[in-house]
């Protein structure tokens, strides 16, 4: 099984691979790897829908500071649907379970979660809402900053984004 996805994975075929992991007969993979597998097939295939539905049952099976990468894969997955208020939730639950963990994964965290509160902050009907979620999303995107220190350039393109839309 390693050979062959490393063979797909490396010829970009994500859909059959997902279609093999499918197929494995139960007790092959541990039930949690074989969903993560299947989940990162169909993220890098963009199947953000599919992936979050398997994300999900991961996440409802255990504690969320063993599941800090499940959580932050929901979270993007959710910005790129478009569902801001969830992906801000997964990246809530992640950065509250990092437990003092690494400051790039705390960075990556606190970047989704700006990114997500941006974003719900252009959609929000009232001003209030709008003011609120905008000021938390540049604590975030700061927060993410700090913690890459200008090792990640979306992180420092986000803040400046957010300080843009803030101005106007």
């Amino acid at each position: 099984m390693h050979h062959l996805t490393f063979a797909l994975s490396m010829s970009g075929q994500l859909i059959p691979l997902a279609g093999q992991f499918e197929e494995l007969l139960p007790g092959v993979l541990d039930k949690k790897e074989w969903l993560y597998s299947v989940a990162l097939c169909y993220l890098a295939e963009e199947d953000d829908l599919s992936a979050l539905n398997l994300l999900k049952i991961i996440l409802k099976s255990g504690e969320d500071s063993v599941q800090l990468i499940e959580l932050l894969l929901a979270s993007k997955a959710c910005i790129e649907m478009s569902i801001h208020t969830e992906g801000a939730f997964y990246a809530r639950r992640a950065i509250a379970n990092m437990q003092g963990g690494c400051k790039p994964m705390a960075g990556l965290a606190n970047l989704l979660l700006g990114v997500a509160l941006s974003n719900q902050a252009r959609s929000a009907i009232s001003d209030t809402d709008r003011a609120s979620w905008q000021c938390e999303a540049l604590e975030a995107l700061g927060n993410a900053e700090k913690n890459i220190h200008g090792k990640d350039s979306r992180a420092l393109y986000s803040l400046s984004l957010e300080m843009l839309c803030r101005g106007n």
